[in-house]
């Protein structure tokens, strides 16, 4: 079966409070077991729902609540293997690529070096590794530094479903099988938030 890898922006932009339809029509769209869920996502996922809690908690616990459901459906959550580590690594050595991994440091008017809290793991470095050792286009609403990577180190895919635009093609052969039933989604659809 043929898998997407999904960004965070597209899961964080499916619960918005008035989510827009267009994701929700293509998301319910894709046959069952069509998406895959990087380790990537859930974590920039759940820490942005633990940041939010000290703000809102009530709306991190309904948010929490329906991030719980939508991992326990059936989702294919690929594994960091060691080809994936590997490239990430490769990536993180190559200079050209540095800006996905080191916090830039910020000067006040004084010049004086500013403390640096933002925490940067290289996310979409870590994603673009883990879709190309798994052979899975990316699906993302974000397509600038997943275009620069793949200059570099080549995507299998990438897929921006706002304006239904492959900007990397996916790999040839690669797509859903025909007889996919498409009037099943995944149950991860059934999480879909009720308007508010």
């Amino acid at each position: 079966m043929a898998r997407m890898m999904l960004d965070t922006n597209i899961i964080s932009t499916a619960y918005l409070p008035r989510p827009p339809e267009w994701l929700w029509e293509w998301l319910e769209s894709l046959p069952e077991g069509a998406i895959a869920i990087p380790w990537t996502t859930v974590y920039e996922t759940e820490y942005g729902i633990r940041t939010a809690q000290r703000y809102n908690p009530a709306k991190a616990l309904e948010l929490l609540a329906w991030f719980t459901a939508f991992l326990e459906s059936r989702i294919t959550f690929p594994d960091m293997n060691v080809e994936a580590a590997r490239l990430l690594g490769e990536m993180a050595a190559t200079p050209a690529m540095k800006h996905f991994f080191l916090t830039e440091g910020r000067r006040n008017k004084n010049n004086e070096l500013l403390k640096i809290d933002r925490i940067k793991l290289g996310g979409d470095a870590m994603l673009a590794a883990l879709a190309i050792a798994h052979r899975m286009p990316i699906v993302t609403l974000n397509i600038r530094d997943f275009l620069f990577i793949h200059q570099l180190f080549p995507l299998p895919g990438l897929y921006n479903p706002q304006i239904d635009e492959w900007f990397v093609d996916p790999p040839v052969g690669w797509g859903f099988s025909d007889n996919a039933n498409d009037d099943e989604a995944d149950a991860w659809v059934k999480t879909r938030p009720a308007p508010r």
